[in-house]
C-alpha cells in the first residue's frame, strides 16, 4: 500500500512500472506531512493510496527506497479496495511522523 510519492504521477512511481495497481483504503493508519513526503503510524483514521501486487524484486527496491527496515519499517495492514474486497498489504510506517502535522482527510498531497 502506498500513500506518497510511490503513487501514480508521483516521482517514485516509476519503482511499480508494470505492477497492477487499485485505488485502496489503509484502515487504522493516519498520515502526517513531512517537509518533502508523508509518514504514516499505526492511528485511528484512514489511509487514501494505492496497493499494487508486486514480487520479491520490487519489494526489494521499495525496501531500499524506504530505508526499511531502519527509517521506515514495513507491516502488514488491512486495506479496503474500491468496490468493498479488503485485503492484507505491506504499509510503510514511520514514528517520526509525530513531529509533524496530522493530516486528517487521509489524502497526500
Amino acid at each position: 500500500f502506498v500513500y506518497g510519492t510511490l503513487k501514480r504521477n508521483c516521482h517514485n512511481h516509476y519503482l511499480l512500472q508494470g505492477a497492477k495497481g487499485y485505488s485502496a483504503t489503509a484502515l487504522q493508519i493516519d498520515l502526517y506531512a513531512g517537509p518533502y513526503y508523508p509518514f504514516a503510524v499505526r492511528g485511528h483514521g484512514s489511509a487514501f493510496g494505492e496497493v499494487y501486487e508486486v514480487n520479491e524484486a520490487i519489494l526489494a527496491q521499495l525496501d531500499d527506497l524506504e530505508g526499511h527496515p531502519h527509517y521506515y519499517h514495513r507491516e502488514l495492514t488491512s486495506v479496503n479496495l474500491i468496490g468493498g474486497q479488503t485485503v492484507k498489504a505491506w504499509v510503510y510506517l514511520n514514528n517520526k511522523a509525530y513531529h509533524y502535522p496530522r493530516i486528517a482527510n487521509g489524502f497526500w498531497p
